[in-house]
């Protein structure tokens, strides 16, 4: 799936690894001018040195998700480096694997504060943005725990349908100013936290996999084509929508 969006300027944070790293890339492919963004100044530099190495028209800033005044700081380099982004992809996020019984006020709070807060409040810098130019495109990462439960995994799923639900709430608001919100809801993908988790407790990811009736987990490439059609001129009329990406997995 392609889409056009030759010659427009985005946004990407979250952008140092996985599905935000591949988002960057397919859209650097399609010849859009990026801005990534990252909370871990070498890992962010050692993705805008791959982009560029690719050919791609990128520069970097580090940002904290989380932090009110950061994503300002943000907004700002973006209008000095880019100008008006004609694309947010919002793809940060942190996650927390404790049963619920077990889950602090504070783990719940930062969690709350880069999955959702963050997230909401770069709409809202961007999007203001974009209502006042009369158009725009706003992409942001849920998950399928949106739409399935999982153990161990309750404040990231509710944060991530706290996602969706801000998602159609904003397209509802913007449309009217040919602002389109979306997002995508990928199920299990071979990103490092992903790896990283697999390493921490093999048996419970195994299992997983097996419920997939695709039979595996995807790679991050594998969501950045939809993400990219969302991002483009050809996706003008779709909006409020979340789309699920997981090899079946809400069907069985």
């Amino acid at each position: 799936m392609s889409g056009d969006c030759a010659g427009a300027t985005a946004v990407v944070i979250g952008a140092s690894q996985g599905i935000g790293l591949e988002i960057s890339r397919a859209l650097g492919k399609a010849g859009v001018r990026l801005l990534v963004a990252g909370s871990h100044p070498a890992r962010l530099e050692a993705t805008v040195e791959t982009l560029r190495r690719a050919g791609f028209a990128v520069s970097g800033a580090v940002t904290d998700a989380g932090d009110a005044s950061a994503l300002g700081r943000l907004h700002r380099a973006a209008w000095e480096t880019l100008g008006p982004a004609d694309i947010l992809v919002n793809s940060a996020a942190t996650r927390l694997y404790s049963a619920g019984l077990d889950v602090t006020v504070e783990e719940w709070d930062r969690l709350m504060a880069v999955n959702l807060r963050g997230l909401f409040l770069a709409c809202q810098l961007f999007g203001r943005d974009m209502v006042a130019r009369g158009r725009g495109k706003i992409l942001n990462v849920s998950s399928v725990l949106a739409f399935r439960a999982a153990a161990n995994r309750a404040p990231y799923a509710a944060s991530k349908a706290a996602v969706s639900a801000l998602t159609r709430c904003l397209a509802l608001e913007w449309a009217p100013h040919n602002v389109q919100v979306n997002a995508i809801a990928p199920g299990l993908v071979l990103s490092p936290p992903v790896e990283a988790a697999w390493q921490r407790d093999p048996t419970t990811m195994e299992g997983f996999e097996r419920r997939i009736p695709a039979g595996r987990a995807a790679s991050p490439r594998e969501i950045a084509g939809l993400a990219v059609f969302l991002c483009s001129a050809e996706a003008d009329y779709v909006t409020g929508q979340t789309y699920v990406i997981d090899g079946g997995l809400t069907l069985a």
